[in-house]
């Protein structure tokens, strides 16, 4: 198991989809769990980490599509992704550039904090933007 973590961490720091070899193992309840328990620093290494990316989002994408699979994992999901959003910044939503390496949009709107999701200009431009990109 903690080779399994071990692999889950550096997805996760890295902000990359998760392979799919490595599904099963890491959808299982204890490796979310371990997941959404770790400490804040992860969790702001991974949002300082994104910044580096010409994509950004992709492991809470793939994160998101695999608990279309595994169903019972909904709330452990829920917890993780609520953490990777919950100290979104409005700083960069302006940034056109950072706007647009953004695959996760959606996800903001569903999982961020509520300042972002009420903000009317954000949403109208995460909605336009991500119907331009699907």
């Amino acid at each position: 198991m903690y080779e399994k973590m071990n692999i889950f961490q550096l997805l996760f720091l890295k902000d990359a989809r998760i392979p799919y070899r490595h599904h099963k193992d890491l959808m299982k309840p204890a490796a979310l769990q371990m997941l959404a328990e770790l400490a804040d620093e992860y969790y702001q290494a991974h949002h300082n980490h994104q910044y580096t990316l010409n994509e950004q989002g992709k492991f809470a994408r793939s994160l998101f599509e695999l608990r279309k699979t595994y169903l019972d994992n909904d709330l452990i999901v829920d917890q993780v992704l609520t953490r990777i959003y919950k100290d979104y910044d409005s700083a960069w939503k302006n940034d056109e550039k950072s706007f647009l390496k953004r695959q996760d949009l959606d996800l903001i709107l569903k999982y961020g904090p509520m300042n972002l999701r009420k903000d009317r200009d954000f949403v109208l431009k995460a909605v336009n933007d991500n119907l331009l990109v699907t």
